[in-house]
């Protein structure tokens, strides 16, 4: 057995152990016969608080829910097997999105068809929840997107009523207003970190509001000759506020993200850049279908917006001065879905970020990007296909450089999901 076969393994039987545990400590003393009688019992744990959800989440009410004796105690597991299929004329850096900055460029720029077929993008968890309006829920979802298909932790947290202790969305996010898509970066616009964090929230009659200290790491854009590193000192700060209505709703976002360059040279020192950004947010439903729309800006938070998840832009060494600067970021999104019936739906949606242009960097440096997409997605409203749901996708991105050169990149993709 191969070393990556090894780790793989260790990591289920981990992943496996943990949830045998946390099953014995809430179910063991319980009788069968309790269990089948309180199975379809409801706990609103959605009274625990308020916290935004990803479009394809996995509903709250599928899983396996078993109950102890009283209701009080609820185990769920729960999970989405997810096949994606599409085909790409240049390779990307991961199959399951586009991130425009990342298109292919330079050297790099030319015709290449390829497909991918990959399950990794599958999804399990399991939830434990104490208690009934005062609830308290433990949650621990994984998928198989990590280094070399091993486990990712997606979210695992503590919450209360008020509280959240843990790994989930930041405060800072757009999430109620994405569009359905085979992408799974969907269109960006704030939305992309999951992160350490602690987090307060309430609602008062239609206002929601949620304020959190996140711990989120920095990107640093440097010369070879340039020896510095990252550090966090202090949490960023990020709080958000929404307010719904019957024809819609709308939110605000921001953060204030506290930088930091260590200098690990001759010449040994630190430099603090406050970053800092704001998102804003508006969904109108018309009928059925609703129209949404988006836009961010900010200064060295970039590391927020899901486009630029896996590159450094955050931070950019200014050789005249010696020292970092923030990097401006401005973007945004908006998307129409069509409802055509009870089973099929439809999304158009338009997306772009942008970045200035600095002397001192690079001519095939990503200056802006737009990403488009279309789609058709058969969701059955037939109750023994619940949780089935297929679409077919096309994608059109492109990229600008700095010396204006253009980079593009085209997807059709399929997924095919069922949540249990």
């Amino acid at each position: 057995m191969n070393t990556k076969n090894i780790k793989f393994n260790q990591k289920l039987r981990s992943a496996l152990i943990f949830v045998i545990m946390i099953f014995s400590f809430n179910v063991c003393a319980q009788k069968k016969d309790s269990i089948i009688e309180n199975i379809g019992k409801k706990i609103n744990y959605e009274l625990t608080g308020y916290s935004a959800v990803h479009p394809k989440d996995i509903p709250k009410d599928i899983g396996l829910f078993i109950y102890s004796k009283d209701g009080r105690r609820m185990i769920r597991f729960f999970g989405s097997f997810r096949f994606l299929m599409n085909v790409d004329n240049r390779k990307q850096f991961l199959p399951y999105h586009i991130d425009p900055p990342q298109i292919p460029t330079g050297e790099k720029y030319f015709t290449d068809w390829n497909s991918n077929w990959t399950i990794n993008n599958s999804v399990i968890g399991l939830d434990a929840l104490y208690g009934e309006k005062r609830s308290v829920l433990v949650r621990f979802e994984l998928d198989w997107k990590g280094t070399n298909s091993a486990f990712r932790i997606r979210h695992l947290f503590f919450r209360t009523q008020h509280w959240l202790i843990g790994k989930s969305w930041t405060s800072f996010n757009s999430l109620e207003f994405l569009p359905f898509t085979v992408d799974s970066h969907l269109m960006g616009g704030g939305s992309g970190a999951r992160v350490p964090q602690i987090r307060y929230y309430d609602k008062v009659n239609k206002w929601k509001f949620q304020i959190g200290a996140e711990y989120l790491q920095t990107k640093l854009v440097k010369p070879e000759n340039i020896d510095a590193e990252p550090r966090i000192l202090l949490p960023s700060i990020a709080a958000k506020t929404s307010y719904d209505v019957p024809w819609g709703k709308t939110s605000a976002a921001a953060v204030v993200k506290f930088n930091r360059a260590q200098y690990l040279g001759a010449n040994k020192r630190s430099q603090t850049v406050i970053g800092y950004g704001i998102n804003l947010n508006a969904l109108v439903r018309v009928g059925v279908d609703n129209f949404a729309i988006s836009g961010y800006a900010g200064r060295g938070m970039s590391t927020y917006v899901v486009d630029y998840a896996f590159i450094n832009t955050e931070l950019v060494y200014n050789p005249d001065k010696e020292k970092f600067n923030g990097t401006t970021s401005l973007g945004g999104y908006m998307n129409y879905k069509r409802q055509w019936d009870a089973n099929l739906f439809s999304t158009l949606a338009f997306g772009f970020n942008t970045l200035p242009k600095n002397k001192y960097m690079e001519e095939l440096t990503f200056h802006y990007s737009y990403k488009a997409i279309i789609n058709l997605f058969y969701r059955p409203t037939n109750k023994e296909l619940e949780g089935f749901s297929a679409g077919a996708e096309f994608l059109y991105a492109a990229r600008h450089n700095k010396n204006n050169s253009i980079n593009n990149a085209v997807r059709p993709a399929l997924i095919v999901m069922y949540d249990f």
